[in-house]
């Protein structure tokens, strides 16, 4: 129940400034919207033209995802509750009386916040160079790989050389396990 109903809330109120923000058809704005929170990748044209804002609402939404129980990819409704454990994390004392459960839990969730823009940054001043594109696109489409929102502002084409491919690939299984499981992997103990 509050996890959906996060959901629609955000997805809503995003809706309702992307409309007004993005220039675009009420109804092709909401579909994008939708796209974007789904992480469904399903897009009608480039979308390089937009605006920064409707690019920033956007990326927010794939950066969100959608709920737990979904295959959306993205950061997932869920752990946004748990922002509010985040807080506790840091004192002391209401670390204390948090669960385990729940304390593994919000570093997870602080890993994915913090992994999710970081890798995107780097991606998108790789592919700003190497696209010779903005970086405003090129970080738009690094969003659309990592949360596997599949978005796209056509940075990445035929002529994307092969090693950068791989690694966009690479980039895709990694946000569709959600970073974690990647991690726990590697670090055993943090699981």
């Amino acid at each position: 129940g509050k996890e959906v109903l996060t959901y629609f809330g955000i997805l809503g109120g995003a809706t309702i400034l992307f409309v007004a923000i993005s220039g675009l058809d009420p109804w092709d704005s909401a579909f994008y919207s939708v796209s974007a929170s789904t992480t469904a990748g399903l897009q009608q044209e480039s979308l390089a033209g937009l605006n920064g804002g409707a690019h920033a609402i956007l990326i927010i939404l794939m950066f969100i995802g959608g709920c737990g129980f979904s295959t959306a990819g993205g950061l997932k409704i869920f752990r946004l509750l748990h922002l509010k454990d985040a807080i506790s994390f840091f004192n002391k004392v209401k670390r204390a009386e948090l669960s385990e459960h729940t304390k593994k839990e919000v570093i997870a969730t602080m890993i994915i916040i913090v992994s999710f823009p970081v890798i995107s940054v780097v991606t998108g001043a790789h592919l700003a160079v190497t696209e010779e594109v903005s970086f405003e696109d090129a970080f738009f489409e690094a969003v659309g790989v990592i949360t596997t929102g599949g978005l796209s502002a056509g940075v990445i084409d035929i002529d994307t050389d092969s090693g950068t491919k791989m690694v966009l690939g690479f980039l895709m299984i990694f946000g569709r396990l959600e970073i974690i499981a990647i991690i726990y992997i590697f670090v055993p103990k943090l699981s």
